[in-house]
C-alpha cells in the first residue's frame, strides 16, 4: 500500500479542509483493510478519526443513515442508480457537432462578446452611473450572456446521464445538431 499518498491526503483534509468531512461510513470493508486502518488511524487527529465509522451490514448502516435515503440494494427505499450510457444517436450527434469548427468559433465569439458587454454594463452599474435604463440593460445583457452560453455548450460539453433520463429537458444539443444537419443538407 502506498502510504505516502495517504499521508498527503490526510494532511490536506486535516489542514485545508477540516470542515469538509462530516462523517465517513465504510460498509463491508475487506479484512485486509483493517490492518491498514490500524496504521492509518494513528496518523489522524482524534476528531477526524471519530468521524470514520465501519459497518458490517445494512442493519448497522441503517443506524447511521435513514433507510429512506438509501438505495434498494442497501435495504433502502430509493431506486438503485443505473447509469444509462450514450447511445449511437448521441455519439453521432456529438461527432457532428465536434466537426463544426466554424459553428464553434462563431459561438465562442458571440459568447466572448456577450461577456464583454455584460461586464461593461455591470462596471457602469457598480460605479453608480445615473443612467435610469442601466438595470434594464443589465437584465438584457444577462439574458444575452445566458443565450450565448447555451449556444456554446454543445461545442464544449456533451449530453449527460441526466439528459438521457429526462431530468434535464433542454434541447440545446438536439437544436444545434438539427441546425448543423440542415446547413449540411443545404450545401449538398
Amino acid at each position: 500500500m502506498d502510504y505516502q499518498h495517504i499521508k498527503f491526503f490526510i494532511n490536506l483534509i486535516e489542514n485545508y479542509y477540516p470542515e469538509l468531512l462530516g462523517q465517513v461510513i465504510i460498509l463491508n470493508a475487506p479484512w485486509i483493510f483493517y490492518g491498514c486502518w490500524t496504521i492509518i488511524s494513528k496518523w489522524l487527529n482524534p476528531t477526524l478519526r471519530d468521524e470514520i465509522r465501519f459497518v458490517k451490514n445494512e442493519v448497522e448502516l441503517a443506524q447511521h443513515i435513514d433507510p429512506s435515503a438509501l438505495p434498494r440494494r442497501l435495504n433502502g427505499t430509493q431506486p438503485d442508480f443505473e447509469y444509462i450510457g450514450p447511445t449511437a444517436n448521441d455519439d453521432a450527434m456529438i461527432a457532428t457537432i465536434r466537426v463544426d469548427a466554424q459553428g464553434k468559433a462563431k459561438a465562442q465569439e458571440a459568447h466572448q462578446e456577450a461577456v464583454r458587454h455584460y461586464l461593461n454594463i455591470t462596471l457602469q452599474w457598480t460605479r453608480g452611473d445615473n443612467n435610469p435604463n442601466l438595470l434594464a440593460e443589465r437584465a438584457m445583457a444577462t439574458k444575452q450572456l445566458r443565450n450565448a452560453f447555451e449556444k456554446l455548450v454543445p461545442y464544449i460539453s456533451t449530453r449527460t446521464h441526466y439528459h438521457r433520463i429526462g431530468a434535464i429537458k433542454e434541447q440545446i444539443f438536439q437544436g444545434t445538431y438539427n441546425q448543423i444537419r440542415a446547413s449540411m443538407a443545404n450545401q449538398v
